[in-house]
């Protein structure tokens, strides 16, 4: 009987914390994991943060082997200074790095060096990862002290709604975990499943919630031309083609204080993009500029890399492949 009523508490407990995913956690994880209860940071870890853990384990759909990687993964440096999940966070923003620029690196062919590193650092900073992290709920597991914690409420000041109370002391609001301690969380979690799983499933994880955010983004932004005409006329006379020639597509209002003009860039018969602007410098600025942008970001069809290959050798293995289709070499002088 003791044992039911406990397990009834238990049961209760975690449905008052998250009653959405309670059920899925006492079914999945009856109680605390012996790795959890012996990990070395757990001294102040209560039942709720452990289902916390879990329950964001369960939504990225990652069982890790070692519970432990994944405490270390969410403890902030704040909560606890001797397993935080500092070398972590350096580990998995290395392989988020490398997935970022594979992807642009084999679907943007044509994307220059400066642009691409431009993009990597925007997708691997706290402005990017921070919300996707939000999403997934990692301030909810994060185990995080707040600065603050721990001191005194605001002082007492008039009450002016009531008049026979002189004094009241404000609610503290709940605060908020930074952005940062949420991004430096989800570069744990990746680097604790580079340890825990491997590269691949890190890489896996990686493009199904970063370089997924990536192929749904405007990567224009990132292209920085400050002479567009003067590059798009070098780009274009390396390629061989037909001489470029800007064409007045439309204006409006030529004699006025606001003109407008639309512009279309040509190779021969063929437009390459427009352009509009309150002049026509300016708008054939503007149509080398798009140019120039449709040109840096044209994709490739398929990329030759594939995050989901089922036939994925180390590199140690590569080499015992028979390549059948290859010439043999010429070894006649």
């Amino acid at each position: 009987m003791m044992a039911t009523m406990m397990m009834l508490q238990r049961r209760a407990m975690m449905a008052f914390v998250r009653p959405s995913r309670a059920m899925a956690i006492v079914a999945s994880h009856p109680g605390p994991s012996n790795n959890l209860q012996a990990s070395s940071v757990t001294s102040e870890v209560s039942h709720s943060q452990v289902a916390e853990i879990r329950a964001l384990a369960a939504r990225t759909g990652e069982k890790f082997k070692d519970e432990k990687l994944l405490l270390q993964a969410l403890t902030h440096r704040t909560y606890d200074g001797y397993a935080h999940n500092g070398r972590l966070s350096l580990l998995g923003e290395t392989v988020l790095s490398q997935s970022v620029v594979e992807h642009l690196y084999f679907n943007f062919p044509n994307l220059y060096s400066t642009a691409i590193k431009s993009v990597r650092d925007r997708f691997l900073s706290a402005d990017v990862l921070g919300p996707i992290g939000r999403k997934l709920g990692f301030q909810d597991a994060l185990l995080y002290k707040h600065a603050e914690e721990g001191e005194a409420v605001k002082a007492a000041k008039p009450f002016e709604h009531n008049k026979r109370a002189k004094y009241h002391v404000d609610p503290v609001p709940p605060q908020k975990i930074p952005a940062s301690a949420v991004a430096a969380a989800f570069k744990a979690f990746v680097g604790a499943l580079y340890v825990d799983q491997g590269a691949l499933q890190a890489k896996r994880y990686v493009k199904d919630f970063v370089v997924h955010t990536l192929e749904n983004s405007d990567l224009s932004e990132f292209i920085k031309l400050e002479h567009p005409r003067r590059v798009l006329q070098r780009l274009h006379a390396a390629s061989g083609r037909e001489p470029l020639a800007y064409r007045v597509i439309e204006e409006s209002g030529r004699a006025t204080h606001m003109p407008t003009f639309l512009v279309g860039v040509f190779a021969g018969n063929q437009k390459l993009a427009t352009g509009a602007g309150y002049s026509l410098q300016l708008a054939k600025a503007e149509a080398a500029r798009a140019a120039l942008r449709a040109h840096y970001l044209e994709e490739m069809a398929a990329a030759p890399l594939s995050f989901d290959s089922d036939d994925y050798m180390p590199e140690d293995e590569v080499s015992e492949v028979n390549n059948s289709s290859l010439p043999e070499p010429n070894t006649t002088a």
